[in-house]
């Protein structure tokens, strides 16, 4: 190899550091979530959730994936576990709805349409 090789960087994508619970916050895996959650909680010995607060490359925690992709189910597994709401992701180019909003808007849409926020959700199947 000479020294005019240049070996390429590979280019970071949006998953760059995700973690397991990232990705439960990516794709509203809220079973997979409360497992690993629980699991931690076991083993931790009283410890508070390291997983709740490990960002990835971007410096986004799971809450922000969560928030920022409407994940409302794993939002709930989140929070009901100690997450803190903060405002990092709000300082991106990238709209973040506040949690509140999101666990206001009720259960999640069907994988082929995008929730609505706030507060759209009727309860009911739409006709």
């Amino acid at each position: 190899a000479s020294n005019n090789t240049q070996q390429q960087q590979p280019q970071p994508s949006r998953f760059s550091g995700y973690t397991p619970l990232h990705y439960c916050s990516h794709y509203n895996a809220h079973r997979a979530a409360r497992i690993l959650l629980e699991h931690e909680q076991r083993v931790s010995d009283g410890i508070p959730s390291v997983l709740l607060r490990m960002p990835d490359f971007n410096e986004k925690l799971p809450i922000h994936v969560a928030v920022q992709r409407s994940s409302s189910d794993v939002l709930k597994e989140l929070l009901h576990a100690g997450a803190v709401i903060d405002t990092r992701g709000e300082e991106s180019n990238v709209a973040v709805a506040p949690p509140q909003r999101i666990l206001a808007a009720g259960p999640p849409s069907s994988p082929s349409s995008p929730p609505s926020l706030p507060g759209a959700w009727s309860g009911s199947p739409s006709t």
